[in-house]
């Protein structure tokens, strides 16, 4: 699925959101693999940006822990 933002998502939706399991990959090459609610990553995933990787728990799109 191709987001309005020229995001790419590969994983599960409900009602048209975001929700489960899914792969995101930002235009500007960085991705989130992982679980999202809501349209948002929560839980469990991997992000990968910019030289940088963080593998851990989300809350509301941010790193947290």
């Amino acid at each position: 699925m191709i987001l309005p933002d020229g995001s790419y998502y590969q994983g599960y939706t409900q009602r048209n959101q975001l929700e489960g399991e899914g792969l995101l990959i930002n235009p500007n090459g960085e991705y989130y693999l992982g679980r999202f609610q809501h349209n948002m990553a929560e839980g469990k995933g991997v992000y990968y940006g910019n030289g940088f990787k963080y593998e851990g728990d989300f809350k509301k799109n941010l790193m947290w822990g």
